[in-house]
């Protein structure tokens, strides 16, 4: 009986530590989490059952006829997770540092152009079709680049991060601000005048036509200190033809085919433009895409 009662306290710690991981996955730097990790890790693993024992149930009500609850098989199930969370932090392939060394070329500065604004392992990224998720990941809005932040490489205890070459991404994934935003590479080969804005976008609409947000900052010197505005530009590509559009007007130059039904399918949807959600934006290309369907 004093046995069963020391498993069980020993289970119960070891719950403790698995589900505390998820609140220091949030809140704490990466390589803190990275070290929380590798120790629970070891912990689980010294803690496992030994061979042969008997396993310990914390809730066992079997002769009121109501299901069982083995306490161990749950404690193999987190371990396992821990052994997840460990081998994604450890085990990044080197796929992902073809890049250049990325200098913080914005201090002393009132603002950052990086997004999201602080390091979390909350991204993710798509190279030659191979994703790689819980990753540290942000986006200069400044210099066009996708910077990731490597755990293993380190110059005075300091992650020294990378800019990742862009030709070889397929799409990134970024949380900013509890949303999810995902962004891909373009270039715009039949549309001469916008050579120049090749780059990353988010991708809100992806159809036969586009919507896309250019997340971007502008350079201003205020009192000798650097300020990066942050200012999203909106547009649209059609027939590969890309267009950049605040209201209803300049949306609809990009669809002259159909803009008399999209001006009808607008005024039906109450969509003011100017204001709309990404989501509505994106059902107006939607619909358009829809009308060329035969």
């Amino acid at each position: 009986m004093d046995v069963e009662k020391a498993n069980i306290s020993k289970n119960k710690i070891v719950y403790f530590f698995i589900y505390g991981i998820n609140i220091v996955f949030l809140l704490s730097n990466f390589s803190v989490v990275k070290a929380i990790i590798t120790v629970l890790l070891a912990f689980c693993i010294f803690y496992q059952p030994i061979s042969g024992q008997k396993p310990v149930n914390t809730i066992s009500q079997a002769n009121s006829g109501e299901a069982s609850f083995n306490d161990d098989s749950m404690l193999v199930k987190q371990t396992r997770y821990i052994q997840e969370l460990h081998h994604q932090f450890m085990n990044v392939s080197n796929e992902i540092l073809n890049g250049k060394e990325y200098g913080f070329y914005f201090f002393p500065s009132i603002s950052s152009p990086l997004m999201p604004s602080k390091q979390m392992p909350t991204a993710s990224i798509v190279i030659h079709g191979n994703k790689y998720e819980n990753i540290m990941l942000q986006y200069d809005t400044f210099k066009d680049l996708a910077v990731y932040f490597d755990p293993k490489n380190l110059i005075n205890n300091s992650i020294c991060p990378i800019s990742i070459n862009k030709y070889i991404i397929d799409e990134f994934n970024l949380k900013v601000e509890a949303e999810d935003l995902k962004f891909k590479y373009f270039e715009f080969p039949n549309d001469p005048k916008a050579k120049k804005r090749n780059g990353f976008y988010e991708v809100i609409y992806d159809g036969h036509s586009k919507y896309l947000i250019h997340h971007k900052s502008d350079l201003i010197v205020e009192g000798g200190r650097d300020i990066y505005k942050y200012r999203p530009v909106k547009y649209a590509i059609n027939e590969g033809i890309l267009y950049k559009f605040k209201g209803k007007r300049s949306l609809l130059k990009a669809f002259n085919d159909k803009s008399m039904e999209l001006k009808k399918y607008i005024k039906t949807s109450k969509i003011k433009v100017r204001k709309a959600r990404k989501k509505q934006i994106g059902s107006i290309l939607e619909y358009y895409d829809s009308l060329l369907m035969p």
